[in-house]
């Protein structure tokens, strides 16, 4: 019978000023094929989230994925990135206007055999 591991909910962001843009520290991810974004946010924000990756654990670029648009009240958004590749995973917001502030967790999991 497979083995599954995991990694429990890990804080990557805790109350984070979203009145400007950043990017979350990478989770490094080259050992799990399932990776899931948990994000809450207050406040009311403008702007955009996306999960990005990285092959070299430097260079990051937008995954291939719709972005969580906020507008307005604050929220949730969930990222399930299934069989990725990528060395690194990060969280990247761009700040539109308003003010808010996002909190988030990611969670790793991987199929033993």
């Amino acid at each position: 019978m497979a083995v599954k591991n995991v990694k429990y909910p890990t804080s990557v962001v805790s109350a984070q000023d979203m009145s400007t843009s950043f990017n979350t520290p990478s989770s490094t991810v080259i050992f799990y094929d399932r990776v899931s974004y948990a994000a809450t946010w207050t406040g009311a924000p403008s702007g955009s989230l996306i999960v990005q990756g990285s092959a070299d654990g430097t260079h990051f670029s937008d995954l291939d994925m719709q972005p969580a648009t906020m507008s307005g009240l604050g929220d949730s958004a969930q990222f399930d990135i299934i069989d990725t590749g990528f060395y690194a995973l990060r969280l990247s917001y761009t700040a539109l206007s308003g003010t808010g502030s996002l909190s988030a967790v990611v969670t790793f999991k991987s199929s033993g055999g």
